[in-house]
């Protein structure tokens, strides 16, 4: 019963995880839509469905070993550093702020796509 105050924790883990996930693969389908990628749609599908239990296998990792999850974003964030240290300055707050940028856009790109094809529908 111990693993029930780290839900919270990993709700939250397993929600930006799964909105990067998402992020490849509305990406991903928006290249394979305007034939800049040669996929099928069995292959999209496949995507998801890896995606979806990857998602699943990190929820329950974060559940039952929180501080998992906290050494592998440090331990990233160090190698990432130390790989590429001329890229930023030395501190793991701008990787994720880099990161949250590029997420921004990312997200401001396809609300803007969506938007988009809802005007399209309603000119129909």
């Amino acid at each position: 019963m111990h693993f029930l105050i780290n839900i919270p924790i990993a709700i939250v883990n397993n929600i930006g995880f799964l909105a990067i996930l998402f992020m490849v693969y509305q990406v991903t389908k928006s290249l394979q839509e305007k034939e800049i990628l040669n996929l099928q749609a069995a292959y999209l599908f496949n995507m998801a469905c890896i995606f979806q239990c990857l998602g699943l296998v990190q929820f329950i990792l974060v559940l039952f070993y929180p501080a998992l999850s906290i050494e592998l974003v440090s331990q990233k964030l160090n190698s990432l550093n130390t790989s590429i240290s001329s890229l930023f300055v030395q501190s793991p707050i701008h990787w994720l702020s880099f990161i949250a940028w590029l997420y921004c856009i990312i997200l401001i790109a396809l609300i803007f796509k969506s938007v988009f094809q809802f005007y399209q529908l309603t000119v129909l």
